[in-house]
């Protein structure tokens, strides 16, 4: 049913500028951070417990949890952008679409890369933890695979701390999934306002609108999982420490925690409003000029119940199920990190 009317589908260059919303967000993140935050706590490794060091394990386990999870849910995320761009679009479109995905992927790897060429002195996310109570924490434990004498996921050799050069890795690699899983689910998004390039009946436009509109739906759910996950990642690492913080500060230091949760549960829904928001309003904008149309060739100009009732008659209609549904996904990362401000420890 897909190739109803034989057209391919184009999208029209101005639609690719939704992409700037979120990037712009990701470049500003860094210097809100940076320039009006808290890049580095003031509060030292003399806050650790000397005992006890086996509740490293604890933390690494939940963050090698989050790492494998996220990973799945980017693998799939690329999967339905693949599908989406493998539909009946015209060359140009996948070409444009293509090209912008690894535009965006620019500004992520120079960080990756950054961060690698100053990997002892380059700032990271985990400072906000306080100066040195990250690398005291991850050197309690042991990476077998060094301790063997082997390379890093075969390519890097181990240093000193294995520990704290595994998290960076790991941090680097979740970056850079992060950032093609993000960009692919926009680009899928705003894959859906594709329209015919060639004359098309009403009833082809209102089908074509019709399967766009479930396809977003289908997008956004999987963009709210995604940085859902990336929130679950972000608990792991920030809470590592909790259980080996000296029981004087561990309550202010969980704190300090909930508030940088926050931050990154607003940050990520952020980013859901305007990568899919833009694409949300636009196709409904569309659905109201298909209904106009519809209801002008019978005669007086509609009023709004007959706008509703052929919207809802086409099966274009949003009901109150899909719009909870929709704020769910929106929400669903600043909906972990207030959650993650009550885990016990």
């Amino acid at each position: 049913m897909e190739r109803i009317g034989g057209h391919r589908r184009s999208v029209g260059l101005i639609h690719f500028a939704i992409m700037a919303g979120p990037l712009l967000l990701f470049l500003l993140n860094e210097r809100i951070v940076q320039d009006i935050g808290v890049p580095l706590l003031p509060v030292d490794a003399s806050i650790l417990r000397a005992d006890l060091h086996y509740l490293e394990a604890a933390g690494r386990n939940r963050f090698l949890a989050g790492c494998l999870f996220m990973a799945v849910i980017v693998l799939v995320s690329l999967s339905f952008f693949a599908i989406e761009l493998c539909g009946r679009l015209t060359r140009g479109t996948r070409i444009k679409a293509l090209a912008v995905f690894g535009l965006v992927q620019i500004p992520i790897w120079s960080g990756i890369i950054a961060h690698h060429r100053a990997a002892e002195t380059a700032w990271r996310s985990y400072h906000q933890l306080g100066d040195g109570v990250m690398e005291r924490v991850l050197g309690m434990g042991s990476v077998p695979i060094c301790d063997d004498g082997d390379r890093l996921f075969g390519l890097w050799p181990c240093e000193p701390v294995p520990g704290v050069q595994l998290f960076r890795v790991l941090l680097d690699m979740l970056n850079a999934l992060s950032g093609a899983g993000v960009a692919a689910l926009v680009l899928g998004m705003i894959l859906c306002l594709a329209r015919p390039t060639g004359h098309a009946s009403l009833a082809e436009r209102t089908y074509l609108i019709g399967r766009a509109q479930l396809a977003s739906r289908r997008f956004l759910y999987m963009a709210g999982l995604l940085l859902s996950s990336g929130m679950f990642v972000t608990m792991s690492w920030m809470l590592w420490p909790v259980p080996l913080v000296e029981e004087a500060h561990r309550a202010a230091f969980r704190e300090v925690i909930n508030g940088l949760l926050l931050y990154a549960g607003v940050f990520y829904t952020l980013l859901i409003v305007l990568g899919f928001g833009p694409v949300i309003l636009i196709q409904a904008r569309r659905i109201d000029a298909l209904a106009m149309e519809a209801l002008y060739g019978e005669g007086d100009p509609p009023k709004i119940p007959a706008l509703e009732a052929w919207k809802k008659e086409a099966g274009l209609a949003v009901n109150e199920l899909q719009s909870l549904q929709a704020l769910l996904a929106a929400g669903a990362p600043l909906i972990t990190g207030f959650a993650g401000s009550f885990v016990p420890l």
